[in-house]
């Protein structure tokens, strides 16, 4: 079966919609996820929405998909939580109901439009995207700068519990050995939160990388079912060995079929999640034959499919500073690729090389 553009988008689709519709079950299941259920709901019903849009839709699908990402993670957090949300906290959530609100009145208005219209709003709705996307996320720090702060209280209280134990040793013994239990589970909650919040506020420096779309293997297609199998069986046996030697180099004779194989298997390890990036040079498409642009389009694979690379990509845009549009490749490759991937094992997929 191949692999198209289109089957592409809707793939991301259903992983986006998947993911939010597990959130509003468990919404309905626990009262302290009670809260997110509208906002689960509005996500879906934004999702399913662009599968019809015509204008933008790689910017719409991307959106949505990091909506789903964000209830995802406020679901985490509210599950470790185990309280009911203060009043503050509440009115964030309103909020960020409101702004998915706005997110789906605009997407609604693409998708009624005509061919014509569709063409003279395109790079307006382009520009309107990425405000309601800023909009979204300034919501969103507002909320887990807000549950860190009810996590930290939750912290105080169960100190107080300790300070507040009776005389009884046995008993003193047994709440000692719950509390502190509770109390560790609480500082590692109010760690992830602290580091997400520190995460989402620097994500404004990935807008500084300039990845190519069209070197992400888009014009391939995957191998057809029973074909190539002894080639990708022994590619799959080396990721899965990939201890014994670093690289897998595949050579062959022009046009037998190597970025076909290459397609198929970052697809595959993409749906593991040991895909790390791919590029996909091209002699026909003189943009993807810039090694400057592989540097940006593998560092913003590797924040999108390896969120805890997130940091330490941020920290090579920063070291860079302004001059990363022509700083020089070794530094840019160093920074924001080779640092980052120092303890990590994963895998990047890099097609004709030598083009």
């Amino acid at each position: 079966m191949t692999s198209t553009p289109r089957n592409r988008q809707l793939n991301i689709i259903d992983g986006a919609l998947l993911s939010a519709r597990i959130v509003k079950d468990a919404s309905d299941a626990a009262p302290v996820l009670g809260p997110l259920k509208a906002t689960a709901g509005l996500v879906i019903t934004i999702l399913e929405t662009t599968r019809d849009v015509k204008t933008n839709k790689e910017d719409w699908i991307t959106l949505g998909e990091h909506l789903s990402i964000q209830i995802k993670d406020i679901h985490d957090d509210l599950s470790r939580c185990q309280t009911p949300l203060s009043t503050e906290l509440l009115l964030v959530v309103n909020t960020y109901e409101q702004k998915l609100e706005n997110v789906l009145a605009k997407i609604r208005l693409t998708r009624g439009r005509g061919r014509f219209e569709r063409y003279l709003n395109s790079r307006t709705d382009k520009e309107e995207i990425a405000t309601l996307r800023r909009d979204v996320d300034t919501c969103w720090k507002d909320f887990m700068r807000k549950i860190t702060v009810q996590v930290h209280e939750a912290a105080l209280r169960i100190e107080e519990r300790v300070k507040s134990v009776g005389e009884d040793v046995t008993d003193v013994g047994k709440d000692l050995k719950s509390v502190e239990k509770d109390v560790k589970n609480v500082e590692k909650g109010v760690q992830k939160v602290e580091t997400s919040v520190d995460a989402i506020g620097d994500t404004s420096y990935l807008t500084k990388l300039v990845p190519l779309p069209s070197a992400t293997g888009a014009d391939h297609n995957t191998c057809l079912t029973g074909t190539r199998t002894g080639v990708l069986d022994y590619i799959r046996q080396w990721a899965d060995h990939h201890n014994t030697t670093q690289v897998c180099w595949l050579t062959d004779v022009a046009g037998a079929g190597k970025s076909t194989i290459a397609k198929q298997l970052s697809g595959e390890w993409k749906i593991e999640g040991r895909l790390g990036g791919c590029f996909f040079f091209n002699k026909n498409r003189p943009d993807t034959t810039n090694k400057q642009a592989f540097c940006d389009t593998i560092a913003a694979q590797l924040a999108n499919n390896q969120p805890q690379l997130l940091p330490s990509i941020i920290d090579g845009i920063k070291a860079i500073g302004p001059v990363l549009s022509v700083c020089p490749f070794e530094e840019k490759l160093q920074k924001l690729i080779i640092q980052p991937l120092q303890d990590t094992a994963v895998i990047l997929v890099i097609d004709a090389l030598d083009e």
